[in-house]
């Protein structure tokens, strides 16, 4: 739901000073309206719980004490926020009951002098609508991650009923601050659509989900493959991806291929997250792409809950430090100097503890010994994102 305090990132609200309270910030809106000369009977009757109010006319009324009675009226209606446009709204001052009456209900008040009123109502009723274009997008694209393929093509008509054939998808995961890089980069794609095309933007999505975003891009001829086609697309979409870790699905031929392409997204996003890396497509990820997209099935769960519950459980009974040292030297690829570097420890304390993580776990001194502590190590990370709060 749309609060007051996302509205004040936008440029429409920078002359806005708040004089109330901070407790209102957090205030539900969903719509705008203005008051005028409106009497309570009629405040009562056509304005709306969570208006976001602007009043132009404060100043030319000739019986201040009728301000009051609105003010009580807007508060009565459970407005969410009120805007006061005055000459000067560094100087200007508000009568106290009116303060104290806002502040009592955690009604915000704002004073400002530069916007228009025009600008102000169209940025709020865009932020409010591509809101709840938003939520609905996200509905959808959860209901297609938990249907089968055969279900894909028509959700995908729901998602955009303008989508083209051919597909290619991108996830996008915050290296830090989720919330605020997710709010961010929202905002940002909002800010480059037209009204008119408010949400379908030449057949495409951009879906702000609970950890990432997820961006859809079709098109009626084939997508290429090539890496720096795609960048080019994405670059398409008109928002900084800096601090993002970016993953690209392989590009295909056929909406109902799009739940597959998400898959493919999300895999690809998560190895470039595990691994550091700015960008990622899914043909690059190598054995990842046999691990992340299986991460939920029956074998693969089966096989990390008995390693990890081995490996830990001699840890807490011998107080040693397996578990870490298995992550690092992984992380080295091998390298047991690098790996006793990073640890400060003795490179033969890390042989010792490498041995020991074979023997605690009955495998052999071999290469597949090696694949499956690899493959353990990525699980770990894998499940360590994905356990915090589902991406989608």
């Amino acid at each position: 739901m749309l609060k007051v305090i996302d509205l004040l990132s936008l440029d429409e609200f920078e002359s806005f000073r708040l004089v109330s309270d901070q407790r209102g910030l957090f205030n539900d809106v969903t719509g705008t309206s203005i008051l005028d000369w409106e009497m309570p009977d009629s405040i009562a009757r056509d304005f709306r719980p969570g208006d976001f109010v602007f009043i132009t006319l404060y100043m030319m009324d000739p019986a201040p004490a009728n301000m009051l009675k609105r003010f009580k009226a807007l508060i009565n209606v459970n407005v969410a926020a009120i805007g006061i446009k005055v000459p000067d709204a560094e100087h200007f001052a508000l009568p106290d009951e009116i303060l104290d009456l806002a502040n009592a209900h955690r009604i915000p008040l704002f004073l400002y002098t530069e916007a228009y009123l025009e600008d102000l109502i169209f940025a709020i009723r865009s932020a409010v609508f591509y809101n709840d274009a938003n939520r609905v997008s996200l509905d959808y694209l959860r209901f297609l991650m938990e249907s089968n393929d055969d279900m894909a093509f028509s959700i995908a008509k729901k998602l955009n009923p303008l989508f083209h054939d051919n597909l290619v998808c991108f996830c996008c995961i915050p290296t830090s601050d989720a919330v605020a890089s997710l709010d961010r980069a929202l905002d940002e794609y909002r800010r480059t659509l037209t009204y008119n095309l408010y949400i379908y933007k030449s057949g495409d999505a951009f879906i702000k989900c609970s950890r990432c975003l997820m961006l859809i891009y079709t098109s009626e001829e084939p997508i290429p493959q090539q890496p720096d086609a795609l960048v080019t697309i994405l670059k398409g979409f008109n928002v900084n991806l800096t601090g993002f870790s970016v993953g690209s699905s392989d590009p295909k031929s056929g909406l109902g291929l799009l739940r597959e392409a998400v898959k493919e997204a999300v895999s690809a996003a998560i190895s470039a997250f595990i691994d550091g890396a700015e960008q990622k497509l899914f043909s690059q990820i190598g054995s990842d792409g046999l691990i992340i997209p299986y991460i939920d099935s029956k074998p693969h769960v089966g096989f990390y809950q008995k390693t990890l519950k081995r490996i830990t459980g001699y840890d807490e009974k011998h107080g040693s430090h397996l578990l870490e040292t298995l992550i690092c030297y992984m992380d080295c690829n091998g390298d047991v100097s690098l790996a006793a570097k990073k640890l400060f420890q003795h490179g033969n304390t890390i042989r010792y503890r490498i041995d020991k993580i074979k023997h605690v776990l009955g495998i052999s001194n071999s290469a597949d010994a090696y694949i499956q502590l690899y493959m353990f190590t990525k699980m770990h990370k894998i499940y360590s994102i994905l356990n915090e709060e589902p991406l989608i």
